[in-house]
């Protein structure tokens, strides 16, 4: 199992809102999100 900790969850949780607010076409969004978090992992 994989446990990942985000210190500052609520400002990250925040930011992400107010980017799917102001993103109307979000599937480019996601996959970039998508991608730094594998990148993450990939690096563990």
């Amino acid at each position: 199992m994989i446990d990942i900790e985000i210190n500052n969850a609520q400002e990250v949780t925040a930011l992400l809102e107010r980017l799917a607010q102001a993103t109307a076409h979000r599937a480019p969004l996601m996959r970039s999100i998508a991608g730094s978090m594998e990148s993450a992992v990939a690096q563990l």
